[in-house]
């Protein structure tokens, strides 16, 4: 986040964060071992955990987009007020 947020739910951003920054590893890590894999099966099914872990992190960058700017918005009506 660009700012610190203060609402109560910081910590959950936090942790999506986190969550996020780990899957990304995660998919580094499976593109590694599919670079790697000559076993046509195995390969086959790292790249479907692969996918499965980048549309998670797809997931979770849309929802903290999202949450950033219901902050930023947040932050502006306070603002006014």
């Amino acid at each position: 986040m660009a700012t610190e947020c203060v609402h109560e739910c910081a910590k959950a951003c936090r942790s999506m964060e986190d969550s996020l920054r780990i899957e990304r590893e995660s998919t580094m890590r499976y593109r590694r071992l599919i670079s790697e894999c000559d076993f046509p099966e195995v390969r086959i099914f790292l790249e479907h955990v692969l996918a499965a872990r980048e549309e998670l992190c797809s997931s979770f960058e849309s929802k903290l987009a999202e949450l950033q700017a219901l902050r930023e918005i947040s932050e502006q009506i306070s603002t006014i007020f």
